[in-house]
């Protein structure tokens, strides 16, 4: 009699509902270092609590060290001098400044008027006495060679004054205030109660939600450190209250805001900009906070180098520094730029700096059953996070975009 065989895909299917299936009982979470950014913030414990949702904070920096002409100055006709508006206050009687084409200067009286030519410009009028490496050591200014042209700088070397001699008064710089709100952060989880009471891969449903939940508002709250803007409009009706947005670094961050303008994100240009960069901030405060494509250009500059430190004890290139004439600084993936103006937006922070915000009473609170009471089958779990951001003072962070990597 001839042997019947059965096919091994009938085989399968004839056994398919007794199979037991080898299923991991833990599910992957996907989002690791969602936002490390706000980690390190936590790790520092650079937090501030506040009751009102819009608040506040005021910086102040060191007066101008190198002023820059406005316009040309022709030391033979010219008696005064165009500057930058509110730069004119520094030429105070007896200041000694030296200029870009090698001449020192004292003021010996002063006088400037504010803001003229439209706003733009401080006019100073003054009476020179030269210091300048000359036989008349002691002449007005007159010398042809030692005209400036517009844009060069006047570099403050402080005040020299006569022993006996009057000092003037100074000058006082205002703060700068700052304003920022609380925006409220929600997630939700949802779920029948039979589902929940399903027995499944990976435990309680629930649980593994509220576990995502918590990775994605911290990512929504990162998301906003980056880009979001200030804003505060009325949600539908008065009656439902204010929503508030607050501003992020990309909209926070002025002084040093680099347009790349699509060139080649070379590591000299990067170097070019260092010295702007590192002007405020302290080197080892510093931490570049970009994308894959940002980490990966880094990545190249050092293929070709030998790094040798004494710590170490192999060579190599360190993938998680940058190593420049100006120190080194640390190299921070945020995920959530790789996609944000095509993964061309980076950061360079001042972690001392930051501060995460925090409504007093709530900052991220987790309100189980907000379902309906008519809802007697589903669960509906709200997680709330109260968040705000704070900068410090703007001019010791860097942004820069539009470039391009080869």
């Amino acid at each position: 009699m001839a042997l019947t065989t059965t096919g091994y895909a009938a085989v399968d299917d004839i056994l398919a509902a007794n199979k037991v299936v080898q299923m991991e009982n833990t599910i992957l979470n996907l989002f690791p270092s969602a936002a490390p950014l706000l980690s390190m913030t936590n790790r520092l414990g650079k937090v501030r609590h506040v009751g009102n949702p819009v608040y506040k904070w005021l910086t102040t920096e060191p007066c101008a060290r190198n002023i820059a002409l406005t316009y040309a100055f022709v030391a033979e006709t010219d008696t005064h001098m165009h500057v930058a508006a509110g730069s004119g206050k520094y030429f105070l009687p007896g200041m000694l400044f030296y200029a870009d084409n090698g001449f020192q200067f004292r003021t010996a009286s002063v006088d400037y008027s504010e803001s003229v030519h439209g706003g733009t410009h401080d006019t100073v009028t003054f009476d020179v006495r030269s210091t300048h490496n000359s036989a008349a050591d002691d002449t007005d200014l007159t010398v042809t060679t030692d005209n400036m042209a517009a844009a060069d700088k006047l570099h403050l070397m402080g005040n020299a004054r006569a022993e006996k001699a009057d000092v003037s008064d100074g000058w006082t710089d205002e703060p700068t205030e700052y304003t920022n709100y609380i925006q409220n952060f929600y997630a939700a989880v949802s779920i029948g109660d039979m589902a929940e009471d399903t027995e499944m891969y990976g435990g309680s449903r629930r649980a593994l939600d509220h576990r995502k939940r918590m990775v994605e508002i911290a990512a929504a709250i990162e998301t906003a450190w980056y880009v979001s803007k200030l804003s505060k409009y009325t949600d539908g009706t008065a009656a439902n209250g204010q929503v508030y947005t607050f501003d992020g670094l990309k909209e926070a961050i002025t002084t040093n805001s680099f347009n790349f303008a699509a060139a080649i994100l070379t590591e000299d240009l990067m170097l070019s900009k260092m010295n702007q960069i590192t002007e405020y901030a302290d080197i080892n405060n510093l931490a570049i906070v970009g994308s894959d494509q940002l980490l990966n250009k880094f990545a190249t500059w050092g293929a070709d180098k030998v790094i040798c430190r004494p710590e170490d004890k192999t060579w190599g290139f360190a993938p998680n520094k940058w190593r420049s004439p100006y120190g080194e600084v640390t190299l921070i993936r945020g995920r959530i730029l790789d996609k944000i103006l095509g993964g061309k937006l980076f950061f360079f922070v001042d972690h001392s700096e930051l501060k995460k915000v925090l409504f007093t009473n709530g900052a991220l609170k987790m309100m189980p059953n907000r379902q309906n009471p008519s809802q007697d089958q589903k669960i509906l779990d709200i997680y709330r996070g109260r968040h705000g951001f704070q900068w410090g003072r703007q001019a010791f962070h860097s942004k820069g975009w539009n470039w391009a990597a080869a």
